[in-house]
C-alpha cells in the first residue's frame, strides 16, 4: 500500500528541477545598458560614444529608433574595435526629440537608454569647472553634455546684452539619468537672479551687458557616472503649448503658439508661466495625411 510520502515524492523532485532550472537561468549574463556618452548629438553631426554597463563583452552594434542615426564600432591604431567605443552618426533630417538606443553583444540585446538629437551646437563639459575662478566658458546657443561629481558643483559661464531673454533647461529625468538638477543663475558679483530646482525651465532676461555664472549640481549632492544632464543655454524659442492642441489629418489650419523668444511673438496681456511673459505667434500648419 502506498503512503502519502510516495505520492508526494515525484512532486518533491519536479520542484527541485524547476527550481535549479530558475536558479541557472538567473545567474546567465544579460547585456544591460547604463550610460551612453555623451547622452546625444547634434543632427547632421558624428559623435565619438562610450558605453557603461553590464555583460558588454563584444558589444557589436548599437540600434537607435531613428533609422537616420547609425553607429559602428571604433577601431584603434590596428584597426581593431576598441571595447565599448562607438562611432555614432546622425543624418541632417533627423528630427530633433529623444530616441531609444539599444545595444547588441555576446549576452543578446540591452535594455533602452535615451538618445538625444538636438539642433544646437553642443560640447562636452570640460574639468575642472567646479568653482567660480575655473568656470567653463560657452557660448549661447550651446549644449553642454556634462556629468555631475558627488559632493560638487559644476561652473559654466555665459555672456550676454542687456535686455537678451535668456532661457536655460537642464535635461536629467527625461534621458534616463539619476540626477535631480539644481540650475542657478548669478552675476560676476555672485548675485542670484534664477533658480531652477529639480528641473525645469530657467527663463532670464539679463539687467546689463556682461558674464553670467549658472551653477549646476544634483539636488541632494549625488553623483558618479549615472548623474549626467544636458544643459542647453540659448536665445532661440521655446514653445510651452500649442492650441488647439490637436487636428484634422490631411487639413491645413491656424494654430496659436505660445512660448517665449517666440521670432514675431507678441506678449499675452495677463498669461504668465511662473512669473513670466508669455508670447503668442499665430502659424499655419499642413497635417500629414497619414500621420
Amino acid at each position: 500500500m502506498k503512503t502519502l510520502k510516495h505520492f508526494l515524492l515525484p512532486f518533491a523532485v519536479f520542484g527541485c528541477v524547476v527550481g535549479l532550472a530558475l536558479s541557472a537561468s538567473a545567474q546567465l549574463p544579460a547585456t544591460r545598458l547604463s550610460t551612453l556618452v555623451p547622452p546625444g548629438g547634434k543632427a547632421g553631426s558624428t559623435v565619438e560614444l562610450s558605453l557603461t554597463g553590464v555583460d558588454l563583452e563584444a558589444a557589436t552594434q548599437i540600434y537607435v529608433s531613428n533609422p537616420g542615426i547609425t553607429a559602428k564600432p571604433k577601431l584603434n591604431a590596428a584597426g581593431q574595435p576598441e571595447a565599448n567605443q562607438f562611432t555614432i552618426a546622425i543624418a541632417p533630417n533627423v528630427p530633433p526629440g529623444v530616441y531609444e538606443a539599444r545595444v547588441a553583444g555576446r549576452f543578446g540585446i540591452s535594455n533602452s537608454r535615451a538618445f538625444v538629437v538636438g539642433d544646437l551646437a553642443e560640447v562636452n563639459e570640460k574639468a575642472p569647472n567646479n568653482t567660480v575662478a575655473t568656470a567653463m566658458e560657452i557660448a549661447l546657443g550651446t549644449v553642454v553634455n556634462g556629468t555631475s561629481a558627488a559632493n560638487a558643483v559644476d561652473y559654466y559661464k555665459f555672456t550676454a546684452k542687456k535686455g537678451q531673454r535668456v532661457l536655460v533647461d537642464c535635461q536629467t529625468k527625461s534621458i534616463d539619468s539619476r540626477m535631480d538638477a539644481v540650475v542657478v543663475l548669478n552675476d560676476a558679483e555672485g548675485n542670484e537672479f534664477e533658480r531652477s530646482r529639480r528641473g525645469g525651465l530657467l527663463d532670464f532676461t539679463a539687467p546689463a551687458d556682461g558674464a553670467y555664472f549658472l551653477k549646476v549640481h544634483d539636488f541632494t549632492f549625488k553623483g558618479g557616472g549615472e548623474h549626467f544632464y544636458r544643459l542647453t543655454v540659448k536665445t532661440g524659442p521655446h514653445i510651452d503649448f500649442i492650441f488647439p492642441p490637436s487636428g484634422l489629418a490631411g487639413t491645413k489650419s491656424k494654430y496659436t503658439l505660445y512660448g517665449r523668444n517666440l521670432p514675431g511673438g507678441t506678449p499675452v496681456k495677463g498669461l504668465m508661466v511662473e512669473g513670466k511673459q508669455v508670447e503668442q505667434l499665430v502659424v499655419d500648419i499642413e497635417l500629414p495625411g497619414d500621420p
